[in-house]
C-alpha cells in the first residue's frame, strides 16, 4: 500500500537500530502481548516520543500522557488518532519526552540492582520472621 509514497521508507533489517533512533519522529509500538518492551527504554534514551499498546510490561515503563501514549491493543483507530495527535503537537512531544527521561532514570543498572537488593532483602527477612 505504501509503493510509490515518499514519506515511507521500508529500510529492511538494521543491525545497529539505536543508530537511526534519535532521527524518528515518534515510535510507534503495537504490540499485542509484550512481556516488558524494553525497546522502549533505547528508544527514551533517543528522546523520542512513544506511542505504545497497554498491554504486558508496557504500563510499567510508559505511563499514558506522561512518558508516552497507551492505546489499546488492536485498535487501529486509536493508534491512527494517537499517532496524527503526537505528530501535529509539539509541546505534547516534548512533555512525553521531558517525562520519559524521568521515568528512564528508574531503569538505570544501578537503580536495578538497588530494586532486586531490596526485594531480596525483604524475602530474606520475611522468610527468617517464618
Amino acid at each position: 500500500m505504501s509503493k510509490g509514497m515518499t514519506n515511507i521508507t521500508w529500510m529492511g533489517f538494521k543491525a545497529k537500530i539505536g543508530d537511526y533512533l534519535p532521527y524518528f519522529d515518534l515510535f510507534a509500538f503495537p504490540s499485542r502481548n509484550e512481556g516488558l518492551g524494553s525497546t522502549l527504554l533505547d528508544v527514551m534514551d533517543a528522546n523520542v516520543p512513544i506511542i505504545a499498546s497497554n498491554v504486558g510490561g508496557i504500563p510499567d515503563i510508559v505511563i499514558n500522557n506522561e512518558t508516552g501514549i497507551l492505546v489499546p491493543p488492536n485498535d487501529s483507530l486509536a493508534l491512527k488518532e494517537a499517532i496524527i495527535r503526537l505528530s501535529s503537537d509539539k509541546i505534547l512531544q516534548a512533555k512525553l519526552v521531558e517525562g520519559a527521561k524521568k521515568q528512564l532514570e528508574n531503569y538505570t543498572p544501578q537503580r536495578m540492582a538497588e530494586s532486586y537488593s531490596s526485594l531480596y532483602h525483604k524475602i530474606t527477612a520475611k522468610e527468617n520472621s517464618l
